[in-house]
């Protein structure tokens, strides 16, 4: 059976990618891409939705035009693509890295997965916050609890961390481990089948971040806690606005502070660390 999409997009200047982002990149019941053209100075917007009306009040808005696409034909010929840029150093895309990307640390996530390509909004944050933590030239140990496709894991072990993850989906750790050959860093992240009660980790970490719903938050924290270095970092996203108190609060039970917090459309994601 063939399966319709719709498809929004809108031409902007790249230097406001960010920015453009954070306007339209969460918008309920649609799906973000954006692609840096050829030169580097502008860059093509694309909003993904079911339906056409879920799309109406991004044109109304901010312009741009709406198609309708054939999703079976477009995962077959690839043209699903994206590009992510996060801050000047790391790219994210649905290609290999070119000639021309030699500039920014790059990781080649296919378009389509189940599994994520970091396009999300709460993935989107996580990433911004791994490369603001990882300083250039620094080294470090980091956690991603609940990997999904890997794409965390991956992103700390191009910025030259050493990551460990973990998922109780054994298809999520296959997808990861293909997505970390396909990067060639299958030496570079551990890998493994497990979850927060059986997962034992060999070392406290500098970074612990898990993109996961507000309710498992609440319930494994102190894990993180405990996992986390003493003057380490928890990366919390998933949280949705009406769940960030209550997450709050049972970060604070978990004997963590929160440092700073930041918002895309209507995801949270938290910056804390263990209790000096």
């Amino acid at each position: 059976m063939t399966t319709f999409y719709w498809q929004w997009s809108r031409l902007v200047p790249a230097r406001l990618l960010d920015a453009w982002e954070e306007r339209i990149g969460a918008l309920s019941g649609t799906t973000f891409s954006a692609t840096l053209l050829p030169g580097g100075r502008s860059a093509r917007l694309h909003l993904y939705a079911s339906t056409e009306r879920s799309l109406r009040g991004v044109t109304s808005r901010f312009g741009g035009t709406i198609i309708r696409r054939t999703l079976t034909t477009d995962l077959a010929t690839g043209l699903i693509e994206f590009h992510l840029p996060i801050g000047d150093r790391l790219t994210l895309s649905s290609t290999p890295a070119g000639k021309d990307k030699a500039a920014t640390a790059h990781l080649w996530i296919p378009a389509g997965m189940a599994f994520g390509t970091g396009q999300h909004a709460t993935t989107a944050l996580c990433l911004r916050r791994l490369a603001d933590l990882i300083r250039p030239g620094s080294s470090g140990t980091l956690l991603d609890v609940g990997t999904g496709s890997g794409v965390l894991a991956l992103a700390a072990a191009r910025l030259g961390w050493k990551p460990d993850a973990f998922d109780n989906d054994p298809e999520a750790i296959r997808e990861a481990r293909r997505n970390a050959k396909r990067n060639g860093l299958s030496r570079a992240v551990r890998f493994q089948i497990a979850s927060v009660e059986t997962f034992v980790p060999t070392a406290p970490y500098d970074i612990v971040v898990a993109n996961l719903f507000a309710a498992l938050h609440e319930k494994f924290l102190p894990f993180f806690g405990n996992w986390c270095k003493p003057d380490g970092h928890l990366v919390l996203s998933g949280i949705l606005t009406d769940q960030e108190e209550s997450v709050r609060r049972a970060v604070l039970s978990a004997k963590l502070r929160i440092k700073r917090r930041w918002r895309s459309g209507k995801w949270i994601c938290l910056l804390a660390s263990p209790e000096s």
